[in-house]
C-alpha cells in the first residue's frame, strides 16, 4: 500500500517483529542491520530476500528515482529503488543486487590492492584494474570492457552532475565467464554543483571524485581523452534533455501512482536544463578545436 506515491514498510516490519513505533526504535531493533553512513541507512531480510533502506535523506528521495530512470536511458544496469514510508519518515528501499556464486569487489578496495595511495580518478581505477586481472586469460578485454563501463559512468556522474561517485558507491562483479560493473546504486546527490545557483541540494558535502566543478572534470576528460569520447559525450546528452526529463518524471508519477510536487518538477527540468547548457558550451568548444 501506498501512501502520497511512498510503499508503507511498516507492516512488513511488523511482521519480522521489529518495534515501529519510529524510525529509531526500527533501526534499534536486532531484526535490521544498521549501517554507518550520512544518512539512516539499514537492511532487513523478509521472505529470504533482503532489503535496503535509506532514511534521513539530505537531499530528495525523489532523487534516485530519477537517476535510477536515466541508468535505464544511458543503458547503465541499475539498482530498482522505490518510494517508502516507516513510522511516517520518507526514505527510498531497494533489493540486495548481489548474486550467489559471483565476487564483488568496490572502487576504493580495487584501487588499495594496486596502489596503497589511494586515488578515487580514472587513471588510478584504470591501472588498478591492469593489476588486478594481471594473471587472467583475454586481460587485455577484460580490462578495456571494465574500463569502458566506468568511463560510462563517468560521464553519467558528469550527465546529472552527482557529487559523490565515492569508491564505496561503485562495484566490479565476477562470476563464470562475467566480468562487468554492478548495478549502480546511490546517486542522491544529482544536480548538487553549487554553480547551478539552484534552492534545492545547497548543502556541502564531503569532497570525493567530484569535489570540483563537473564542468572543470570535464575539459580536462575531453582535452587529454581520444576524440571518440567527445561523440559518446554528444551522443548521449539527449538523456537529460527536456523532452527526456519529462518522460523520466512521467514514469515515475506511473510507478509511484501519484503525482509529483510541481515545485520539484520545475527543479528538475530547470536544473537539467542549466546544467545540460553548459555541458552543450563545452562540447562546441572542443567540436571547434577539431
Amino acid at each position: 500500500m501506498r501512501d502520497c506515491g511512498y510503499l508503507i514498510l511498516d507492516d512488513v516490519l511488523k511482521d519480522i517483529g521489529a518495534d515501529t513505533t519510529s524510525l529509531d526504535t526500527v533501526v534499534k531493533s536486532d531484526k535490521v542491520t544498521l549501517y554507518k553512513t550520512s544518512n539512516t541507512t539499514f537492511s532487513f531480510n523478509y521472505n529470504d530476500i533482503e532489503y535496503y533502506c535509506k532514511f534521513n535523506m539530505k537531499y530528495s528521495p525523489y532523487n534516485e528515482l530519477v537517476a535510477c530512470s536515466l541508468l535505464k536511458d544511458f543503458k547503465l544496469v541499475t539498482v530498482e529503488y522505490d518510494l517508502a514510508t516507516i513510522a511516517g519518515q520518507k526514505g527510498v528501499y531497494c533489493c540486495d543486487f548481489h548474486v550467489a556464486n559471483r565476487k564483488y569487489i568496490n572502487g576504493y578496495d580495487l584501487v588499495k590492492e594496486a596502489n596503497n595511495n589511494y586515488g578515487n580518478n580514472l587513471e588510478d581505477i584504470w591501472s588498478a584494474l591492469i593489476y588486478h586481472y594481471k594473471d587472467s586469460e583475454n586481460k587485455e578485454e577484460i580490462v578495456a570492457h571494465l574500463m569502458d563501463k566506468i568511463i560510462d559512468l563517468f560521464i553519467f556522474d558528469i550527465f546529472i552532475d552527482n557529487s559523490d561517485r565515492c569508491g564505496t558507491n561503485f562495484q566490479i562483479m565476477e562470476g563464470e565467464d562475467l566480468y562487468d560493473i554492478a548495478p549502480i546504486y546511490d546517486c542522491e546527490r544529482l544536480l548538487d554543483n553549487k554553480d547551478n545557483d539552484l534552492p534545492i541540494n545547497s548543502i556541502s558535502v564531503t569532497p570525493c571524485l567530484f569535489s570540483e566543478s563537473p564542468y572543470k572534470v570535464l575539459e580536462e576528460f575531453l582535452s587529454y581523452s581520444d576524440s571518440s569520447y567527445l561523440d559518446r559525450v554528444k551522443e548521449k546528452l539527449w538523456i537529460i534533455g527536456e523532452d527526456n526529463i519529462n518522460s523520466v518524471l512521467e514514469r515515475i508519477e506511473k510507478k509511484t501512482n501519484y503525482p509529483m510536487d510541481p515545485v520539484l518538477m520545475v527543479y528538475y527540468l530547470e536544473g537539467f536544463r542549466k546544467h545540460r547548457e553548459k555541458i552543450e558550451e563545452i562540447i562546441n568548444k572542443y567540436e571547434r578545436k577539431r
